[in-house]
Order: structure tokens, then C-alpha cells, then sequence
């Protein structure tokens, strides 16, 4: 029982993670409306020049530069927001592993090899900082701006979406084969990687009984 609760998350971390992606949502919808919005008020502001009444440059100039403001400032929010929740995530992910090989039995440390310890703690925990936080953000930030981009085309020509729900799909599809395939391979690198570590730590080993044989052999006369 006390193992099944250490394992279950708790009801704040999940409503946490929760509130964290929805967060995450709202910051990257808002920077990809700015996105859209920006060649909008350009063509807004050259349509006033077909009416026979002057415009005010200052005006739109300073419009379109809050825009920009807007953008810019919703965007780096975003990416402040986004990267302290990567930094929490990997604690907590850290955690987990050196607390897994901590409480191990001793039969699991006894037919494990060290070097696939030394792997999991180092290559592959690099491997799970590094690219499922970047992927994360890009799969957000051009997923919003594919679907905002879509939808201001949808508005003005509707004769769009089918064609567009289309290539969705079949963009999922292949993203699906995708990821099938890369969780082998990835393994398949893992279990590569951890007998070169041995073949390291063997001989970094055997160097000082090297070093101490030669130094004996010039002391003996």
C-alpha cells in the first residue's frame, strides 16, 4: 500500500500539471493572435488611404506597434513560464530515478550491469531534459499557429477547410508512424551505449594496476 501511494500522484500535482498545460495554452493562443493580427491592422491601415479623408500616420504607426509590444512581451512570458516548468519537471523526473535505483533489491543491483545504471543516470536523463521540452514547445507553438493560420483563411474562404482537416489528418497519422518506430529505436540506442561505458570504466580500472606494474618493474634491479 505505502509503495502504491509513493507511485500515485497527489491530487495538487495533478491539478499542477494540469493548470501548467492550460497556462502554456493560453500564453502561446494569445503570442499566435498577436501573430495574426499584425498583417490584419497593415492591411486595415492601408485600406483608410482609398477614402478621401486624411490618416493620422502616428495613429496606426503607434497601433501597430503595441501590437508588436504585445507580441513580444506575451512571448517571452510564455517562454519564462514554459522553461521554469521544464526545470520543475526534470527535478521531479531526477528524483524518481535515483530514488527507483536507490531502493532497488540487491538482486536487481547484482544482474544489472553498472554501465546501464550509469546510462539511465547520464545519456538517457540528458536525452529526457533536453528533447521532450523542446519538442513540447514546438509542437505547441506551431500547432496554435497552424490552427489560428487556418482558421483566418477558413474565415475568409471556407471553401478551405475540408482540404485543410485533410492534410491534418494525414499529418497525424504520419506522427503517429513516427513515434512507433523512434520508442525502438531509441531503446535499441540505449542498450548500444551502455557496453562502450563498461569497456571505459574496465579500463580506466585496469590503468593504475598498469601504472604501479611499470613503476615496480623499473624499481626492481
Amino acid at each position: 500500500m505505502s509503495s502504491l501511494s509513493q507511485q500515485t500522484p497527489s491530487l495538487p500535482r495533478i491539478f499542477g500539471s494540469v493548470l501548467f498545460f492550460f497556462g502554456l495554452f493560453v500564453a502561446q493562443l494569445l503570442v499566435s493572435i498577436f501573430v495574426r493580427l499584425e498583417p490584419w491592422y497593415l492591411g486595415y491601415w492601408a485600406s483608410q488611404y482609398e477614402n478621401d479623408a486624411p490618416v493620422s500616420v502616428f495613429k496606426y504607426l503607434g497601433g501597430f506597434c503595441l501590437l508588436i509590444l504585445a507580441e513580444v512581451a506575451m512571448y517571452c512570458t510564455a517562454h519564462i513560464y514554459f522553461t521554469l516548468g521544464s526545470f520543475n519537471a526534470s527535478k521531479l523526473t531526477h528524483r524518481r530515478l535515483v530514488d527507483s535505483i536507490m531502493s532497488a533489491t540487491f538482486r536487481w543491483l547484482d544482474i544489472t550491469p553498472t554501465s546501464r545504471i550509469i546510462t539511465r543516470c547520464t545519456g538517457d536523463t540528458d536525452a529526457v531534459d533536453d528533447t521532450p521540452s523542446e519538442g513540447l514547445w514546438d509542437l505547441v507553438d506551431r500547432s496554435l499557429g497552424i490552427i489560428t493560420a487556418f482558421l483566418a483563411v477558413v474565415i475568409y474562404s471556407p471553401a478551405f477547410f475540408i482540404p485543410g482537416v485533410l492534410v491534418g489528418v494525414i499529418g497525424v497519422a504520419c506522427g503517429r508512424i513516427y513515434l512507433a518506430s523512434q520508442i525502438s529505436v531509441k531503446h535499441e540506442q540505449s542498450n548500444v551505449k551502455a557496453p562502450v561505458l563498461a569497456h571505459i570504466g574496465a579500463a580506466m580500472a585496469g590503468l593504475g594496476r598498469c601504472i604501479l606494474n611499470s613503476q615496480a618493474a623499473l624499481l626492481t634491479p
